[in-house]
């Protein structure tokens, strides 16, 4: 039988505590994934790493593990602590806080019991929860434990300096059109009889991005801005190209995503997503994604996380993919034997419980599984991502990096080192991205399907040029009267190592977003796209621009309601989008897609308070814009999805859960945590957005999550207010 770890283990010195022989075998501190002993498990030496070596990342919960070993068969249980100390100055650590273990408290001795036993089962260890506030700079974690007089500890450095965002602007996407691309009788999947849905609100996506950031090297809570309501058309349920690919209006439905993103100004950092209405009929795919944007189905949680990994950038992982799609699997992703392809390879660990993920059932989060968790190849491959906004906070460089004159005395130092001033931490930008400010452009947004091009969408926006778009064979130009040019751009495509698009190389599923960028706010009279001397699509300018009046808004019994009139000298297609702003300074799309001269929203999933709404009609050349209207969208309730735990839950009783919820103020306002409270029964049992109990005695329990209105609402307006019920148990004996 193997014994944990081995004595003599470079890797794992022993520590005794005298007669009774105790050791402490080493401390794993995990985020979701992390190696530990990984030469115990994984058989291939190119696949094992040194312990606690996955980044961590600030702002996150982190679960640390004491591996406790016994030289003696006889059954000891244990208990100890947890002293947090944080480095200042670069060289001297602080003592920040001691932490007690998490229920029961204790833990047994491991004589002879197997890497596995020990690894998969939580109960093995001695367990202790390093909250969200804690995960901030360079830290020592040192494990102590006494028996008597006895006293053995050993530590553990990590580095918490790294800081991630998920960023992500909501597209609400509402369906009205055709139910089905298939003459089906009766419909393969039952669906709602209507062919009208309205858009997800946003509870809806704050709940359905929860499963990203518990796998994501990111802080635990997300950001979120508010892109626009899009209207369409086109059913979602028709045929793939092949294998692990978007269909063609799913691509097309990230187009129009993406066109939105233009017209938002191509924020930087920033991911926009389109959530469907999760009554729309899908008999194939259920997302699609490109580099910055994505969609999927409300309520789907793993596709959204599968979605955002293909948004930054990851490929699939060989996890559940279909044969003939082998183009759209990452080939360094590794095997991790002796695990099955596409195995997590390490073990995971639920933020929320503490529960352990094992390598033998999991896959990665970038295939087609079931049983999805994150492997240690996918996070790092988002550490440091762009599109996760990272930067390096809670630095502690020594004061003398900057002054080198400074000559310090060879003696004695106290202990602990007297801190009379505020530690001098700073922070720093590690994206690589170039900020910029949006200019005027001519944004044409297309899908090239092999050599094919297909223009989607052409307008005028104010926006920032892309910096990761890969160059094509085409060339985009503005031409006047006179055919001469007064503006070019090459035609660049999105990148996307995913067959949810396309290939970089346009290897297999070779569908792409096109993309042209012409500067300047000169109209023009033609635009022609060229490959070599060839014109391959072309658009004259009408005689005139398009005229519209009569545009009104009114707001009733929670609807917004638009209407306009427009008329167009030509044939050529009209772009007509609602725009907001709250100061008329920035102007952001609130509707788009419209194909009629009217839109009613509903007001719950809009922005509310004092806002301006204008309409701009563009056909390529020209942009009509309405006066601005002033309108007042009702105060409500910051809206909240509370992630965990979910209805239904069962724990056993004197568990750890996290009570972790997401919170949105539409009325712009910044969230102070300490408005928000948590109930279990009649007790308060927490405050913030995230914290840890112990859950109760076996039995039914409701949780509430309350915390106050919109600021500047009036009394009427009730606080935010959400419920789950949960059941305890009593908890089952450590194997």
């Amino acid at each position: 039988m193997f014994e944990f770890p081995p004595p003599g283990d470079p890797g794992h010195p022993p520590v005794d505590l005298g007669l009774l022989r105790t050791i402490i075998s080493g401390i794993e501190v995990s985020q979701s994934i992390q190696y530990y002993a990984s030469s115990a498990h994984l058989t291939d030496t190119g696949d094992q790493k040194p312990d606690n070596s996955v980044t961590l990342v600030a702002g996150k919960a982190a679960w640390v593990r004491v591996y406790l070993h016994g030289t003696s068969p006889l059954s000891l249980i244990v208990t100890g602590e947890l002293e947090v100390r944080r480095r200042l100055l670069g060289f001297h650590y602080v003592p920040i806080t001691t932490l007690q273990p998490e229920p029961p408290g204790t833990a047994p001795l491991n004589y002879q019991v197997p890497y596995e036993q020990q690894r998969a089962n939580i109960g093995r260890t001695l367990n202790f929860v390093l909250p969200a506030d804690l995960m901030c700079g360079n830290l020592q974690l040192i494990a102590r434990f006494k028996n008597g007089t006895n006293t053995v500890e050993r530590d553990v450095f990590v580095n918490v300096t790294l800081e991630q965002t998920l960023k992500v602007a909501m597209v609400m996407v509402g369906f009205q059109g055709p139910i089905s691309a298939h003459d089906v009788e009766p419909p393969a999947i039952p669906v709602v009889p209507t062919d009208k849905y309205n858009p997800p609100q946003f509870p809806e996506m704050l709940q359905t991005a929860g499963f990203a950031v518990k796998l994501f090297p990111v802080q635990s809570q997300v950001e979120y801005d508010f892109s626009g309501v899009l209207e369409w058309s086109l059913p979602l349920d028709d045929a793939e190209p092949g294998p692990g690919g978007c269909s063609m209006n799913w691509t097309k439905l990230l187009a129009a995503v993406f066109a939105l993103r233009m017209a938002d100004g191509n924020p930087e950092g920033w991911i926009h997503y389109g959530l469907v209405a999760k009554e729309m009929l899908l008999m194939f795919g259920l997302g699609c994604a490109s580099d910055g944007v994505g969609t999927s189905v409300a309520g789907r949680r793993g596709d959204m996380a599968h979605e955002l990994g293909h948004a930054c950038g990851l490929d699939h992982a060989p996890a559940g993919i279909p044969s003939g799609s082998a183009d759209s699997i990452d080939p360094d992703f590794p095997v991790y034997e002796p695990y099955p392809h596409g195995s997590i390879g390490e073990y995971g660990i639920n933020n929320d419980t503490g529960n352990i993920v094992s390598p033998k059932v999991a896959r990665d989060f970038m295939g087609y599984s079931n049983k999805k968790w994150i492997s240690p190849y996918h996070h790092e491959a988002l550490v440091e991502n762009p599109w996760l906004t990272p930067r390096r906070i809670c630095l502690d460089d020594p004061w003398w990096r900057n002054e080198p004159e400074i000559v310090i005395p060879w003696k004695p130092v106290a202990d602990p080192f007297p801190v009379p001033f505020k530690a001098p931490f700073y922070a720093y930008d590690v994206s690589g991205r170039v900020r910029s400010e949006p200019v005027a452009m001519l944004s044409i947004v297309g899908l090239l399907d092999g050599p094919a091009l297909e223009v989607l969408h052409v307008r005028r926006v104010r926006t920032r040029p892309g910096d990761r778009a890969r160059a094509t064979d085409l060339h985009a130009f503005l031409l006047d009267e006179k055919g001469r040019t007064i503006g070019q751009a090459p035609v660049v495509a999105l990148p996307s190592k995913s067959g949810c698009g396309c290939g970089d190389a346009g290897r297999g599923l070779c569908r792409r977003i096109a993309h042209a960028l012409i500067p300047g706010n000169r109209p023009g009279k033609s635009i022609e796209i060229r490959r070599g001397e060839e014109v391959v699509w072309s658009r004259t300018a009408p005689e005139k621009p398009a005229r519209v009046s009569n545009f009104q808004i009114a707001v009733k019994k929670n609807k917004l309601t638009a209407q306009w009139e427009s008329r167009s000298p030509s044939d050529a297609p009209l772009a007509c989008m609602l725009e907001w702003s709250r100061t008329g300074k920035r102007w952001r799309p609130l509707a788009a897609g419209l194909s009629k001269n009217r839109v009613v929203l509903d007001t719950r999933g809009l922005p509310c308070g004092r806002l301006k709404v204008r309409l701009a009609v563009d056909d390529g050349f020209h942009r009509v814009r309405t006066k601005a209207e002033g309108v007042d969208l009702p105060l409500r309730a910051p809206d909240i999805a509370v992630l965990h735990p979910e209805n239904g839950n069962v724990f056993p009783e004197g568990s750890t859960i996290r009570l972790y919820a997401s919170v949105l103020d539409p009325g712009g306002g910044p969230i102070d945590p300490n408005d928000y409270v948590w109930m279990i029964g009649k007790k308060e049992v927490g405050r913030g957005l995230e914290c840890f109990v112990h859950t109760p005695k076996a039995g039914k329990h409701t949780l509430a999550f309350t915390g106050k209105g919109t600021a500047g609402a009036k009394s009427a307006v009730r606080p935010a207010h959400a419920e789950v019920v949960f059941r305890t148990v009593k908890a089952p004996s450590v194997a």
